[in-house]
């Protein structure tokens, strides 16, 4: 073998573990790519689930309150009272978890710590006057709830009945008052989630895709100039290895010949 082809078959290896190298490596980048992708939206949706749910929490309280004022006030269960009050204070610290947790973040919820947009952070900033007065409406009423149940007899510790109905439903119109403007500002904010995630994984799309034509692009720089140029080499060197086995053919026979007519002389 010619020091030629030998140099020329230690380029082509060469050429070819760095081109298998890069596959390589540009194929694990749009795995984690991918992978990326796949969590992006797992985690967009969970938080876009929680803001919408926020609105069926805020109802639930309502309805609660509603409930407790219809069982206590104008046809007494006690039964019925005591579930309604479970379910209020349920959802209602549920809530404030989930709304504390959707701006602050929170282990329990799996929600990321400070991961919101200025627009978002805009659009919380703008429904927190009406979260703090349903908060302290709720508060309230649970305060007076638990007061009163303490208390045995006509008179509670707020007064008599007809003073506990007054304050209750005093609370009662507060969080009426403020749940509608919450429930559009949560509304903005669950569609201002949806839009955010969406452009997010658009764009981790985007760079998957790029990846892939990088990966198509450089399978086809290493077929035209690393494969073609090695199989057109091979050609060659296949071709003078047939030629100098020819050629030794024909030395051999001439050889054999020549050696015949020797004998042949002699």
């Amino acid at each position: 073998m010619s020091v030629h082809t030998h140099n020329y078959i230690r380029r082509l290896r060469l050429l070819s573990l760095a081109s298998l190298v890069s596959i390589g490596i540009l194929t694990v980048i749009g795995s984690l790519v991918a992978q990326y992708l796949v969590r992006e939206q797992s985690g967009s949706a969970h938080i876009v689930n929680l803001a919408g749910r926020q609105r069926m929490l805020s109802q639930r309280i309502t309805k609660s309150v509603l409930a407790i004022e219809r069982s206590r006030y104008y046809y007494p269960d006690t039964l019925t009272q005591f579930l309604f009050v479970r379910e209020l204070e349920t959802s209602f610290h549920e809530w404030k978890k989930v709304h504390h947790g959707l701006q602050f973040g929170s282990r329990e919820h799996g929600l990321p710590a400070s991961d919101n947009s200025n627009e978002i952070q805009r659009l919380f900033v703008k429904i927190a006057p009406y979260y703090h007065e349903i908060d302290s409406a709720v508060t309230q009423l649970l305060s007076l709830l638990h007061e009163s149940a303490t208390v045995a007899g006509g008179e509670a510790a707020g007064g008599s009945v007809e003073r506990q109905k007054q304050r209750f439903q005093e609370f009662t119109s507060e969080l009426l008052v403020n749940q509608q403007q919450f429930l559009e500002g949560m509304d903005a904010i669950t569609f201002q989630y949806d839009q955010e995630s969406t452009a997010h994984i658009l764009d981790i799309q985007r760079t998957l895709q790029i990846v892939v034509v990088i990966i198509v692009l450089a399978i086809f720089m290493e077929a035209l100039f690393v494969f073609r140029p090695a199989i057109g080499k091979l050609s060659v060197v296949v071709d003078q290895l047939a030629q100098s086995q020819e050629l030794s053919r024909s030395l051999s026979e001439y050889v054999i010949e020549g050696s015949s007519v020797g004998v042949f002389v002699l």
